[in-house]
């Protein structure tokens, strides 16, 4: 069964990693993209539980 799970995971990232590798070799940028929008959600994130308070 751990090996099983194991390859799935492998799996998963394998397929990960070539999506990104895809992306990347289409948008040159992407790493900078990535950063935006990970910069923007956690703005976001921050400024929604500032609101909550």
């Amino acid at each position: 069964m751990k090996l099983k799970t194991g390859l799935t995971i492998a799996a998963i990232g394998a397929a990960g990693y070539g999506a990104w590798a895809a992306y990347k070799k289409y948008n040159p940028n992407a790493k900078q993209d990535l950063k935006k929008a990970v910069n923007q959600m956690t703005k976001k994130a921050e400024h929604n539980i500032e609101n909550m308070m």
